[in-house]
């Protein structure tokens, strides 16, 4: 965790609000910035892509400075910075058919990080609030 004195200068987590859309086991999570400064481990993978600035993301003790990644389901996140970035963050259930073949992407790594190339068709769409 952070020390306290440091979250005084760390805005609102999501000073700008958030869109949220959701079925059955999954959800997208679109915010203009997005800070989370504590530990957690979702049962899903997770992708977040920046279609901003880029964000920094530290999992199991790896930090990375990037536009796009996934995150193995359980893997330990420790904090995400995503200032200015209209991130997108879905939640991607691997164990679900549909989303299986994201389990042989990630293999046993906990993170990776990811050309943003492969979503910039996208980033028009995943634009936040």
């Amino acid at each position: 965790m952070t020390d306290p004195r440091e979250r005084e200068d760390l805005p609102h987590p999501a000073p700008a609000g958030v869109t949220i859309y959701y079925w059955p086991c999954s959800l997208v999570l679109l915010a203009r910035s997005l800070i989370l400064d504590r530990p957690t481990g979702p049962l899903s993978a997770t992708l977040r892509i920046a279609c901003g600035e880029p964000y920094t993301i530290e999992v199991e003790g790896r930090t990375l400075r990037t536009r796009a990644s996934l995150v193995a389901p359980k893997a330990e996140r420790k904090r995400v910075i995503a200032q200015n970035s209209d991130i997108a963050l879905f939640y991607l259930p691997v164990d679900m058919p549909e989303y299986a073949g994201l389990k042989s992407v990630l293999g046993d790594q906990p993170v990776l990080d990811l050309p943003i190339a492969d979503f910039e068709p996208y980033s028009p769409r995943f634009a936040g609030p």
